[in-house]
């Protein structure tokens, strides 16, 4: 049975997507675990050490790789991988979409104009690929791998009503690449009774996901409504790869799908698609008026690429942002906040030592000429070398350094939310220490504006 774990082993060392962690970490990692003699070394060709040897680039990639190898071997000493288990491994990442506004002019132009490209609203979920295989029943997994065994992360607490048994009668095995929300709008209150703040959606099923007590998070599903997924992809069919064939080809077999899994009680949906550049703009427009992300164009000739490498044009995120609200205003195009706290990542995680993300503020003007401080977003799009600067450490308590205290900074996001007037998936776009703090200020109607 070892040579499935062999089978892994020949396209896995080549594909490994890297995470946060330091390579000084990973190194320790396996020093510790005993296992630095099974870290391939990779060496920089032609290029030598002052004593002649050849010069190492050994990267996270490598020690990576030795550390799921070594968990692997641990979990399943017969070698015995489940098939889910195993086609998962076998995927680098899931595909990824570039930003449209990261192409040049001419690009962005065709996609909304060429017919080559189909738009497909874009979910406001988490990403779950969907592994399913006869006599082994349906098993759902993250795009992520887990920081303690360095093995894809499965979720174990997603309630749901599948009868395997005749659902293998219908297919022997297949992978769908979707999106999971909360049936329940009010999933961000149900969640916070339990202690846990969340301000959208997303974080609301992402905590849901992330309970440890699988019996809680499932009656939280079975009192307040079940996940759904969007599917929007399909990467393998009774064993057969298909990740090589032309998007739309893969997208007629998904809708062939759709229903069946249902009929077998999967809570499953795709959403339409749009193909005419003659109402692509109408479609967009439709989505973001109801408060949706937003949309996916995808070149339907497009193959699924299962790395961390992006290709350009295959598929690409369009999303309504703040600094197109405030352009149809003439007012720029980002908010100025000025940082009024932070706080450390979640215990477990890859940040649980360091600030992970910043509270920033504005003043908000109401109409009767007040001024009140209001924390206008969270932001958490923050790099290594800046998490590192904003991180104090004093006497084992972890506090933002004081130096970062009242700066400016120029945010974006999607938009304002109801719930509490902040910005959704807010990003840093750079500091402003031109500007001081009172210089952020915002109009409370304006604000009211942003909402939609």
């Amino acid at each position: 049975m070892r040579e499935r774990i062999g089978e892994w082993l020949q396209v896995k060392e080549r594909k490994m997507a890297v995470t946060g962690k330091k390579l000084q970490e990973l190194i320790k990692l396996c020093d510790k675990l005993g296992i630095m003699d099974t870290v391939t070394r990779r060496y920089a060709k032609g290029a030598k050490n002052p004593d002649g040897s050849p010069k190492e680039k050994t990267g996270k990639k490598e020690y990576m790789f030795a550390l799921a190898k070594h968990y692997l071997f641990r979990k399943y000493p017969d070698g015995d991988v489940p098939k889910h288990m195993m086609v998962r491994l076998k995927l680098e990442s899931l595909m990824l979409a570039h930003r449209i506004t990261a192409y040049k002019e001419d690009l962005q132009k065709e996609i909304w104009e060429n017919d080559k490209y189909i738009f497909e609203e874009k979910a406001d979920g988490c990403r779950m690929l969907i592994v399913f295989f006869k006599g082994e029943g349906i098993h759902f997994y993250s795009r992520h791998v887990s920081v303690e065994d360095w093995l894809p992360i499965e979720y174990f607490n997603i309630l749901n009503n599948v009868s395997t048994s005749a659902l293998g009668e219908r297919f022997d095995s297949f992978i769908i690449d979707s999106e999971v929300v909360s049936e329940n709008p009010n999933i961000c209150t149900v969640i916070g009774n339990r202690g846990v703040t969340t301000e959208t959606q997303l974080q609301a099923v992402t905590a849901l996901l992330a309970l440890k007590d699988i019996d809680e998070s499932k009656n939280i599903q079975r009192e307040h409504g079940l996940l759904k997924f969007i599917g929007f992809d399909v990467l393998m069919m009774n064993r057969k790869w298909i990740i090589d064939e032309p998007y739309l080809r893969r997208r007629n077999v998904l809708e062939f799908m759709a229903p069946e899994l249902r009929r077998y009680g999967l809570n499953f949906e795709i959403f339409p698609i749009v193909r005419d550049s003659s109402v692509k703009r109408r479609f967009y427009e439709e989505i973001v008026s109801r408060g949706g992300e937003g949309v996916i164009a995808k070149d339907v000739d497009a193959k699924y690429i299962a790395s961390d490498n992006r290709q350009k044009g295959a598929w690409t995120k369009i999303k309504r942002s703040v600094a197109e609200s405030l352009q149809m205003q003439g007012l720029g195009d980002t908010i100025d906040g000025f940082i009024t706290g932070g706080a450390v990542g979640e215990p477990g995680t890859l940040n649980e030592s360091r600030i992970s993300r910043l509270e920033v503020s504005v003043l908000l003007r109401k109409m009767n000429g007040t001024e009140d401080q209001h924390v206008i977003a969270w932001v958490s799009n923050l790099t290594d070398e800046l998490m590192e600067d904003l991180t104090v450490n004093e006497e084992g308590e972890i506090k933002l350094n004081p130096a970062y205290l009242n700066r400016v900074i120029e945010l974006n996001g999607q938009n304002i939310s109801a719930r509490n007037r902040r910005l959704r998936h807010a990003v840093l776009d750079r500091f402003r220490d031109d500007k001081s703090w009172t210089d952020c200020t915002i109009d409370e109607d304006f604000l009211e504006s942003m909402i939609f």
